[in-house]
């Protein structure tokens, strides 16, 4: 139902000031504190409503494979002022506050920085949280915008104004988070160390923010609707999937990992990292109903498309010559009596953490994927992540854990299996 309103909240946006609204400054102050105080507060909730839908805009697209309704370009205001000026809780306050801060920068300006390594020294270091996170759903939506631009330009343009696109996003993607990375540190070594909650708020904050780092990271290399129908997703957002679909998205997903290694190893890194960082948030945010159940709303979502491509990898991979040496970790061992899938999940996500790129998915290479358990080595990620997901009152994700349920081969015999 939302996303039936979805675009009509995001025209009602575009036919109001609010994309290119600025405060006003300084030097348009009155005579009237008060009248000038309410004159910059309507502007700036204005501006960060623009980009609040902006960034939901950007996730529904991303994550969920839609068409974006806004795009970056549009929004033409500065970033978010400081959480303290936005606070102020009088006139004279407020003024006090605005004296002592710099006017925040256009969110263009910024996002182009980024864009360009060569400007990247100069992004300004004072940004507050909401303005990065911002910045990341610039850079998320760009992306969209070029995938959507290759799939439609049916040939007829050739070059690309960002040149290879893909790892200029990926770089910038890496630039950001370094960035955001000095933030965080920064941010928490000045919290008072009595201030616990503070503390785990912004804990809270920082790893939704990096789960959606690394899905953007995944997304940028990753075929994710044809992955879904490859694992056996029976309806994508209320589209039925039919047999014709699912023959060519397996085509699609064995091609591209066949012949993209470096991008589907990048993918799988990223995918490895997010599960191993958010797995466990997720089964006890989600599980207590705790400070991170209503803030984390997108990690289920996340920590499966992580799940997701290491399986569509893992079984998409070239596999070894059937006479190799790999045939004793092949899929004709014997059945395990006790089955333990949370460490069978971590001996695999180790694997892919300590290993980058295309070695990953080489075939005869004895430290990576190809000489890691054969192809029911995803039997442990998919149990235990398909466990987490079912306790979280989403439908979009109780579809994805009915998914990840699917993956595994129930071969158990006594115990370690999912209620």
């Amino acid at each position: 139902m939302s996303h039936l309103f979805h675009g009509l909240l995001i025209n009602l946006i575009r036919r109001s000031d609010c994309q290119s609204i600025r405060p006003p400054t300084l030097e348009d102050a009155t005579d009237d504190l008060e009248d000038d105080w309410r004159m910059w507060v309507d502007a700036e909730q204005k501006k960060r409503l623009a980009y609040l839908c902006f960034m939901w805009d950007t996730q529904h697209a991303v994550l969920f494979c839609q068409s974006l309704c806004m795009s970056a370009f549009e929004l033409r205001s500065n970033l978010p002022c400081d959480q303290s000026l936005w606070e102020a809780d009088s006139a004279e306050s407020w003024h006090y506050i605005r004296q002592q801060q710099p006017i925040t920068p256009l969110f263009l300006s910024c996002l182009k920085m980024y864009l360009s390594p060569s400007a990247t020294s100069s992004v300004p270091k004072n940004m507050n949280a909401l303005s990065r996170l911002l910045l990341l759903h610039g850079l998320m939506s760009i992306a969209w915008d070029m995938q959507r631009r290759d799939q439609t330009a049916l040939g007829i343009i050739d070059a690309h104004p960002l040149g290879n696109w893909q790892s200029r996003l990926a770089t910038s993607y890496v630039t950001w988070n370094h960035d955001f990375d000095r933030f965080c540190s920064m941010y928490t070594a000045q919290l008072p160390t009595h201030a616990h909650e503070l503390v785990e708020e912004f804990h809270v904050f920082r790893t939704a923010v990096i789960s959606l780092y690394h899905a953007a990271h995944i997304l940028l290399h990753t075929p994710f609707l044809d992955l879904q129908i490859y694992a056996g997703a029976r309806h994508i957002l209320g589209r039925p999937v039919t047999r014709v679909d699912y023959i060519r998205s397996q085509k699609v997903v064995k091609k591209w990992v066949a012949e993209n290694t470096e991008e589907a190893g990048k993918a799988i890194w990223h995918a490895a990292a997010l599960v191993d960082q958010c797995v466990d948030i997720l089964d006890s945010e989600f599980s207590s109903n705790g400070l991170g159940g209503s803030r984390l709303w997108h990690l289920p979502w996340a920590v499966y498309l992580g799940t997701l491509t290491i399986w569509g990898v893992w079984y998409a991979r070239p596999v070894p010559p059937p006479n190799s040496n790999h045939d004793m970790h092949g899929d004709d061992e014997e059945d395990e009596i006790i089955w333990d899938p949370q460490a069978e999940m971590k001996s695999l996500l180790e694997t892919i953490l300590k290993d980058e790129g295309d070695q990953l998915l080489r075939v005869g290479y004895e430290g990576g994927i190809a000489g890691c358990m054969g192809k029911r080595g995803t039997n442990g990620l998919a149990a235990v992540v398909s466990k987490c997901l079912s306790k979280v009152r989403w439908a979009v994700v109780h579809d994805a854990m009915m998914v990840l349920r699917g993956l595994v081969q129930w071969r158990l015999v006594g115990g370690g299996g999912i209620s």
